[in-house]
């Protein structure tokens, strides 16, 4: 999921021989990397092996397989307990929400933005004009390999909670989804118990 940054988000181009090569090596550092993040625990944050997360599932949308594949380990070696429900589309991640929204509030929302069919702008959008998602104020935060002054105003003018850059290793990917898991962790909500 390398891109190439052309001046719009929906402009960006892929070299798929290059992607393909550099999706191998980042599932190869994933192997190898994963070991890491069970054997140092030394490396997270404390609060984040012991705590008790809030309820609710984490949703993942990411067109990519291998960084779904990414997000689901570091979750798992992060010792989440949260359910991680992964989607390679926002539609279909829309139709569970809507489907849910009176039975279940996510934990949080981590979106791709560079998405087929419906991007991540357009996913939050249509989450914003459900009245009844809207009023859950699920955490949404975009994880991106894309990035552009442009893009970040655009997609904060949606109220997002955080625009994050996936990193190009597993390590930075591990920090960025600990740090957000932790804060919304912490967060205090309406909702909440």
């Amino acid at each position: 999921m390398f891109l190439q940054k052309n001046a719009d988000a929906n402009d960006f181009t892929r070299s798929e021989k290059s992607a393909k090569k550099r999706r191998g090596i980042r599932f190869l550092r994933l192997k190898i990397g994963i070991v890491n993040i069970l054997s140092c625990p030394a490396q997270i944050s404390l609060h984040l092996l012991f705590m008790t997360t809030k309820t609710g599932s984490v949703i993942l949308i990411d067109d990519d397989v291998d960084d779904r594949e990414m997000f689901a380990l570091v979750i798992k070696g992060l010792k989440i307990q949260n359910e991680v429900m992964s989607f390679a589309e926002c539609h279909t991640a829309l139709e569970y929400l809507e489907s849910q929204a009176l039975n279940e509030r996510p934990f949080i929302i981590l979106c791709d933005i560079n998405l087929p069919i419906m991007n991540g702008v357009a996913f939050k959008k249509k989450i914003d004009e459900n009245e009844i998602l809207r009023k859950k104020n699920i955490p949404f935060i975009f994880l991106s390999t894309a990035f552009s002054k442009t893009l970040l105003e655009q997609v904060h003018n949606y109220n997002v909670q955080g625009y994050f850059l996936k990193g190009l290793t597993l390590d930075e990917l591990r920090k960025s989804i600990a740090l957000i898991l932790e804060y919304w962790s912490l967060s205090k909500h309406p909702d909440d118990d």
